[in-house]
């Protein structure tokens, strides 16, 4: 039985198209980086004061942490500087190529 992030990586592999390639990738980046794993990271006992410090609302870190939703580019910049990770890990978007 193949793991989520091997299943993902098929399927980028698999891609037959650039729309289904790119949401692969984005699949990709959400299952390798969980939103759970990012709010650990982030200062704060609980989920009241994780939200105070990034200044957003406590069910915005319920979605996020059960998947629902990532964050948008300004949250995910914001986490990013307040936990070290990449903007793109977090937003679950492909990298920017340079």
């Amino acid at each position: 039985m193949m793991s989520p992030l091997q299943l993902a990586d098929r399927l980028v592999a698999l891609a037959p198209d650039l729309d289904t390639r790119t949401l692969a990738i984005m699949l990709r980046l959400r299952v390798k980086l969980p939103m759970t794993k990012v709010l650990a990271k982030v200062p704060g006992d609980n989920l009241r004061q994780k939200a105070k410090e990034l200044g957003v609302s406590r069910q915005s870190l319920y979605d996020w942490q059960s998947g629902k939703l990532r964050p948008r580019r300004p949250q995910a910049e914001k986490l990013a500087e307040v936990t070290g990770y990449k903007v793109h890990e977090i937003a679950g978007i492909p990298e920017p190529e340079e």
